[in-house]
Order: structure tokens, then C-alpha cells, then sequence
């Protein structure tokens, strides 16, 4: 079918928009490529801690570190439709994406260890921050889970998102468990998940800390606040390009 005037001039604004200084699925691509590059390197170090587990890796463990690599598959794929179809470079919400982690780890659980959430809206944070703050909450559930309760006794996570002033909001993950160990310092620790949080928060530029006690252990982390929005800017440009275009047409 012969295209009208306007079809090919609509047409032509979207592959500037693909192929412009504004090319945001060339962005979106780039994004993708180093997010499961990063993805590789988890599992490459996931699977070197199993092997240096004496007496081989527990079923609960092997269990969690899957539920973890799915957590971070499934955020990036979120991210990457994010990219696509929301507002470019403005945010995205990071209380949906804690929503799914926990989802997807509480799955997993057999019921001894319950998992809670507390998630408020306003939780907007930069889309390319997106990934490494999922991680971390994966990563401080997991060893909450692992760890606060070993002797099979049932217990509580808790996670809780919220603003805390109009700039920045704060994450916590805490459990009822018996708390770290007297000689152990979060800021040295050796195990994986500890040192996976220390660089992925000094990646960020961002402010946590670790709080333990004979009633629990309280994880927390603030971040600077995205502005809110509610425009697509590549969705909306295109739809109202094909919108014009059909009307045009018609």
C-alpha cells in the first residue's frame, strides 16, 4: 500500500528518533549488554563460592542463589521495557522492582521464615540505579534468610521502602534473628553477599550501614529521590507519530 505525505514524514521522525543523537533503543541495547555482562560475572562468583563450601553447598543454598539470578534476570528485563515505553533517564520505581525480589525469594521459602514487605509509593530512584539497588536487596535477604535463623526456628524479614524527606528515601531489611556475630564487622566481612553490597553501594555513592543486636539485624541504605513523572517520552513520540500518520491517512 502506497504510504501518504504524512505516513513517510511520521516515519522519518521515528527513525531519527532511532537513529539520532536521541537514539534511545541504541541506549537501551548498550544497557542490556553490560547488565548481563554483570549478570555473568554473579553467577561466575556464585558458582566459585559453592566450590569452596566444605561439605558441599545446602539445598536451602543452592535454592536462595537461584532465586537470586532469577531476581536479577527478571529486573533486567523490567528495566530494559522500562527504557523503552517510560520516561527516559527520569526513574523508575523501586518499590515495584522489591516487590518482585521479595515475590520471587519468598517462593522459595518452605514457611519457617516469613517475609514481609512494606512498600510506599514516591520510591522514584534513576533508572541506571535500578539494577544494583535490586541486587543488594537480594543479596541482604538471602543472607537474612541464610543466616538469622539456622537452627530451623521460624522468624520474620521485613522489608520496608518509603521517602523519608522530598530528596532522598531509605531501604531496610531487618529480621528478628540473633544478630551478627560479636566478632564480625559488615564493613570487612569476607563472605560473598557482604562484599557484593559493600561494591555495589560504593558503585552508587551511597550511604548504609549494617546494625546488629541480640533481638535482630537491621540493614538500611538512602538514596537520593528521581523526580516523579508520568510521560513516555519514546512511546509517547511514536504513538502520537503513528496517531497523526493514520489520521492522516484515513
Amino acid at each position: 500500500m502506497k504510504q501518504t505525505l504524512a505516513q513517510r514524514s511520521a516515519q522519518a521522525k521515528v527513525d531519527s528518533l532511532r537513529c539520532g543523537g536521541c537514539d534511545l533503543t541504541l541506549e537501551a541495547d548498550h544497557r542490556i549488554a553490560n547488565h548481563l555482562a554483570m549478570l555473568s560475572s554473579y553467577v561466575g562468583l556464585r558458582q566459585k563460592e559453592f566450590g569452596q563450601i566444605e561439605g558441599g553447598a545446602t539445598g536451602l543454598s543452592v535454592q536462595l542463589a537461584f532465586d537470586g539470578i532469577r531476581t536479577v534476570v527478571d529486573a533486567i528485563s523490567r528495566l530494559h521495557r522500562a527504557l523503552l515505553t517510560n520516561t527516559y533517564g527520569t526513574g523508575a520505581d523501586l518499590s515495584e522492582y522489591v516487590r518482585h525480589v521479595c515475590g520471587s525469594l519468598r517462593s522459595g521459602l518452605s514457611g519457617a521464615i516469613e517475609l514481609t514487605e512494606d512498600l510506599r509509593t514516591g520510591c522514584r530512584v534513576r533508572s541506571d540505579q535500578i539494577l544494583p539497588l535490586t541486587q543488594i536487596v537480594s543479596e541482604v535477604i538471602t543472607n537474612a534468610i541464610k543466616h538469622s535463623h539456622v537452627g530451623g526456628e521460624g522468624g520474620r524479614v521485613l522489608v520496608r521502602c518509603r521517602p523519608v524527606t522530598e530528596r532522598e528515601l531509605e531501604l531496610e531489611i531487618v529480621d528478628d534473628g540473633k544478630g551478627l556475630p560479636q566478632d564480625f564487622d559488615p564493613l570487612t566481612g569476607a563472605g560473598l553477599g557482604f562484599r557484593l553490597v559493600r561494591a555495589l553501594t560504593a558503585q552508587l555513592g551511597i550511604r548504609s550501614g549494617f546494625e546488629s543486636s541480640v533481638a535482630g539485624t537491621r540493614f538500611w541504605l538512602r538514596v537520593e529521590r528521581a523526580p516523579e513523572t508520568t510521560t513516555g517520552v519514546l512511546a509517547s513520540s511514536m504513538n502520537g507519530l503513528a496517531g497523526a500518520a493514520n489520521s492522516e491517512g484515513s
